[in-house]
């Protein structure tokens, strides 16, 4: 068993190590900026629709309060 477990383990390692020399730090760096920037555009998206929802609600509201006072 303590074979397999080597044996997987340096399998591993040496697959690693080929994925560290394929990678190129500036093509991961430059889609880690794309990812975040969809996520930033996706966020702000949210806080609009949050926005436009606490509007209405607050419209919604004075509206009632409105009709109360009369």
């Amino acid at each position: 068993m303590a074979l397999i477990n080597r044996v997987t383990r340096l399998f591993r390692a040496d697959m690693h190590a080929v994925l560290d020399r394929i990678e190129e730090p500036e093509v991961l760096l430059r889609q880690s900026i794309r990812e975040m920037e969809e996520a930033l555009a996706d966020d702000e998206q949210q806080l609009r629709q949050l926005i436009e929802e606490g509007e209405q609600i607050a419209e919604r509201s004075g509206r009632r309060r409105h009709k109360r006072s009369r």
